[in-house]
C-alpha cells in the first residue's frame, strides 16, 4: 500500500503581519492598547454569546424533559384506572358471550311447541336479554357491582 502524507496544518501565526505591524506603528502607546483591548473585547464577546446560545440548548432541553416527565407522571395515575378497565371489559365480554350462548343454546333445544313453552325456552331469553344487558350497560353493571363491593367493604371494617 502507499504511504500517504497527510500534512497536518499549524497553528495560527502568532507573528502580526507586515500590514498590521505597519498600523499598529502608527497609533500611539494608548491608542494601540485600546485597539489591542478592543479586539479582545470583541472575541471573548464572541465567546460569551456562544456559551450562552450552548447554556440555553441546554435549558431548552431541561423544559422539554421537564414537560415529558411531567406529562408520565400524569399518565402513570391513569394506570390503574386503564388495568382495571381492561379487567371490566374481559369480564363483561365473556359474561355476555356466555349468557347468549348458554341461552340460544337453552332456546334452541327446548323450543316453544302451541301452548306449551318449556321453562327452559324462558331462561334461555333471559339469559339472551341479560347478555345483551351486559353488552349495552355493562360499564354501569360494573360500577355498580363494585359500589356494592365497596360498600360491603366498608360496613364490614367497621
Amino acid at each position: 500500500m502507499a504511504d500517504f502524507k497527510i500534512p497536518t496544518p499549524e497553528g495560527g501565526s502568532t507573528e502580526p503581519s507586515e500590514l498590521t505591524q505597519r498600523e499598529m506603528a502608527d497609533l500611539s502607546v494608548s491608542k494601540r492598547n485600546t485597539v489591542l483591548y478592543e479586539r479582545n473585547i470583541e472575541h471573548l464577546n464572541k465567546q460569551i454569546d456562544y456559551l450562552q446560545s450552548k447554556l440555553d440548548a441546554s435549558d431548552n432541553e431541561r423544559k422539554d424533559a421537564l414537560k415529558k416527565l411531567d406529562t408520565y407522571i400524569e399518565n402513570s395515575y391513569k394506570v390503574p384506572l386503564l388495568k382495571r378497565e381492561n379487567i371490566e371489559m374481559f369480564v363483561m365480554f365473556t359474561l355476555g358471550t356466555v349468557s347468549m350462548a348458554l341461552g340460544s343454546a337453552l332456546i334452541s333445544s327446548y323450543p316453544k311447541t302451541g301452548n306449551d313453552i318449556p321453562w327452559q325456552f324462558g331462561l334461555g331469553w333471559g339469559m339472551v336479554g341479560l347478555g345483551a344487558l351486559f353488552g349495552i350497560l355493562g360499564k354501569v353493571v360494573v360500577w355498580g357491582y363494585c359500589k356494592l363491593i365497596n360498600t360491603n367493604s366498608s360496613k364490614s371494617d367497621t
